[in-house]
């Protein structure tokens, strides 16, 4: 069979033996390597996509590991979280006036609105903004208790 093969018996037998972990580690290196170079996008990829990417190829390894050798060669991407909000105050803008002057009370449907702006975090990225009407339909009368 090694002739057929054109392998010396040794060559044979030695392919025959497990890689030891650091050849099996270069190995892994050189497929996340290539996984992130087949696309320009794929430069944003991080250990579960790369995970993915090589099980597609049939490739089956943990988290752990492909984590791992990219933290060991600096291939991890740090996602920028913006722990305090995005909202930035622009110095040079305008300053608003305060019309309400805190008298939340309305008279009519329409005259005073204020806006709530809320960041949730979800995929990612998302800001809801709502809107609120302050006149009520009807006086409540005094408050009890």
């Amino acid at each position: 069979m090694c002739k057929v093969l054109t392998v010396s018996e040794s060559g044979y037998y030695r392919s025959l033996k497990p890689t030891s972990k650091k050849e099996r580690q270069q190995l892994l290196l050189v497929k996340i390597k290539d996984i992130i170079g087949e696309h320009e996008d794929n430069r944003n990829y991080g250990v579960q996509r790369i995970v993915l990417a090589l099980s597609q190829i049939d490739i089956k390894t943990s988290y752990s590991t492909v984590y791992r050798i990219m933290k060991k060669h600096g291939l991890l991407k740090k996602a920028r979280r913006h722990p305090n909000g995005i909202t930035r105050e622009d110095a040079a803008a305008q300053k608003s006036e305060n019309l309400i002057q805190r008298d939340f009370r309305a008279s009519a449907p329409n005259q005073k609105w204020l806006s709530d702006i809320t960041e949730i975090l979800f995929r990612r990225q998302a800001i809801s903004v709502r809107g609120t009407g302050l006149f009520q339909r009807r006086d409540r009368g005094p408050r009890h208790g």
